[in-house]
């Protein structure tokens, strides 16, 4: 594989058209690891839509009991209709990844396209929705088994996060018709086929610095205390996981590992 980004046939960028900075910031992060296959989809503005969330719980596709905000409708609402688009233009029975962002990503200070091409080398053979970023509460992932030393099986159980993650073509139609939502759009679990990527210091064997943002955080939502996985992270101001800040010695021992 020449490169990682031709892994997936389509990469979406979900951002709103108010937000010129973000797309900017986009634009600079995807040069900077040459990649230049991907579309910005204009997101739903939940505040524009005041009457979206009734619409949704009058059809069906939110639970009535179910508390979200006005942004949280609207990131709702632009991953459906992002996997109803890519859906409907499937063109033959060939299976596909899309990748999908949102404006607010962050690579991991060691993300590199090298490391990158070996997660998705290493992607499990019945994988349907991976997460290349997320939060977990601590004391859960640690039930859960590593299928590799890339990821991590989250079959039944949540994560947190939707700034970086693939969809296979295979499940696109049902989460496209999923109804009944009972939380918000990122913290979709599945039965099967759902992992989520380790952080690469796992992958590297290099130590993971207890002073980075990363490691550990005050969710906002939750009130409870996330641990990020993963090599895509969130810059956004209520949900930062990590500084871009790394140690010369962390930066030395990686750069051996990934060399050897």
């Amino acid at each position: 594989m020449d490169s990682p980004w031709s892994f997936f046939k389509h990469i979406y960028v979900v951002s709103l058209k108010s937000e010129k900075e973000r797309r900017e910031n986009c634009k600079k992060l995807f040069e900077t690891y040459n990649c230049s296959n991907y579309e910005i989809f204009d997101a739903v503005n939940g505040k524009q839509h005041p009457t979206l969330k009734q619409h949704y719980i009058d059809t069906g596709v939110l639970n009535p009991s179910i508390n979200l905000s006005a942004g949280g409708i609207g990131c709702l609402a632009s991953h459906r209709i992002l996997w109803d688009k890519v859906y409907h233009s499937i063109d033959s029975s060939e299976p596909f990844w899309t990748l999908i962002f949102e404006d607010d990503f962050s690579f991991h200070p060691l993300f590199t396209t090298k490391l990158f091409n070996e997660y998705i080398r290493n992607i499990p053979s019945d994988a349907k929705y991976i997460k290349f970023g997320h939060h977990m509460v601590p004391e859960g992932y640690k039930m859960y088994p590593h299928v590799n030393k890339y990821w991590l099986a989250l079959n039944n159980f949540k994560s947190y996060g939707t700034y970086c993650y693939a969809v296979h073509s295979d499940i696109l139609n049902s989460l496209a018709s999923y109804k009944n939502y009972k939380e918000a759009v990122d913290n979709i679990s599945l039965k099967q086929g759902f992992y989520g990527a380790l952080d690469p210091e796992t992958v590297l064997g290099v130590p993971r610095q207890p002073n980075m943002k990363w490691i550990l955080y005050d969710d906002p939502y939750t009130g409870r205390k996330q641990e990020y996985r993963g090599i895509v992270g969130c810059v956004s101001a209520d949900s930062s996981t990590y500084d871009p800040t790394i140690s010369e010695n962390l930066m030395f021992e990686y750069l051996k590992k990934l060399n050897n």
